[in-house]
Formats: C-alpha cells, sequence, structure tokens
C-alpha cells in the first residue's frame, strides 16, 4: 500500500480513512471494501502495518455488505461502521462479526452515504432519502427527512464531520449544510 501518496496499488481511489482506538487506521477504496493497517511499533521506535482486508462475498453475510463503502465511523464500544452502496454494515473487529442494515431492516434507503458517532449512543447515517440515527446497543432506528428541518433529503458520500469540541454533527447535501 502506498499510504502516502493517497492510492492503493493500482490507483485505486480512497473514499474515507479513520483511526481507530487502538491507532490502527481503516482505509476505504473505491470498489475495494476496507483495509485495516494494524499498527505495530517496532524496537526501533518506528511504526509498521499489517494490512487486513474485508471484502464482501456474495451470499456471505460474514462479510461487508458492499465493497463500494464511502464512509466510515468507530463507536463508543470500538465498532466500525461501514456506509456502502447497499446499505450499512457493523464490524466487531475483536472476532470479525458483521452485521447489516439495508431497507429491510429499517433504512428509508440503502445508498448510506455518510456515517458518525455522536459520542453518546447512536451512530448517525446520511443517505439519498435523510438521515437516519441508529442506536448502537438496541439497534432503533429512527429516521429525519425535510418535514423535520433538514437542508434536503439527499446527502453527499462522506460529507460528515463531528465536533468534538460542541458534539454536533454537520452532514453536508445537496441543498447545504
Amino acid at each position: 500500500y502506498d499510504c502516502l501518496g493517497g492510492e492503493l496499488t493500482g490507483g485505486v481511489q480512497i473514499r474515507a480513512i479513520i483511526e481507530s482506538r487502538d491507532h490502527s487506521l481503516w482505509v476505504a477504496a473505491e470498489d475495494g471494501g476496507v483495509t485495516k493497517l494494524e499498527r505495530t511499533t517496532g524496537s526501533d521506535g518506528k511504526a509498521s502495518f499489517n494490512p487486513v482486508h474485508f471484502s464482501h462475498h456474495e451470499g456471505n453475510e460474514h462479510t461487508p455488505i458492499n465493497n463500494r463503502v464511502y464512509s466510515l465511523a468507530e463507536d463508543g464500544d470500538g465498532m466500525i461502521w461501514m456506509a456502502t452502496n447497499s446499505g450499512l454494515s457493523r464490524l466487531n473487529p475483536t472476532d470479525r462479526t458483521f452485521k447489516h442494515f439495508a431497507i429491510k431492516d429499517g433504512l428509508p434507503d440503502d445508498v448510506t452515504m455518510g456515517v458518525l458517532f455522536d459520542g453518546n449512543a447512536s451512530v448517525w447515517v446520511s443517505h439519498k432519502k435523510g438521515l437516519t440515527r441508529i442506536n448502537t446497543t438496541t439497534f432503533e432506528l429512527q429516521s429525519f427527512n425535510v418535514y423535520d428541518g433538514l437542508q434536503g433529503n439527499e446527502f453527499n458520500q462522506n460529507a460528515c464531520f463531528r465536533d468534538s469540541a460542541t458534539g454536533e454533527l454537520f452532514f453536508g447535501g445537496t441543498n447545504g449544510l
């Protein structure tokens, strides 16, 4: 991996990068799934990275729901959330199990564009039909759209940010922030 150049081998574009609490890097690539770069420190004090790849395999629930990942987030329990072109995947990095969320599970849309952890007990997901809050413990979903005061129903990929000082969440869409 050429992390400094911002591309994976072969010129694949990176869509999202986060650093998890164990200081590993999680990289989502265009149609390439997600790679965890496990950080280790050598006796010389230099960091090195061991890649662990997670990619979708049709019919296998133990893989991400899709390889096109737009956004990544880590919740308070260390779970990694992946906003994809076919719904949302939650990975437990310890046992490498997945839980998926799609229209059939209550999401208004499968094209999930962004995901943020709110610092409490929920992840917020932007999509093409508004925002959805998911409780990270009970998995209860609550959705919001223009009738709730949003700028619009359609949001852009990985256009999301959490201000750690105030706790405010920002999502960018076709009609603004």
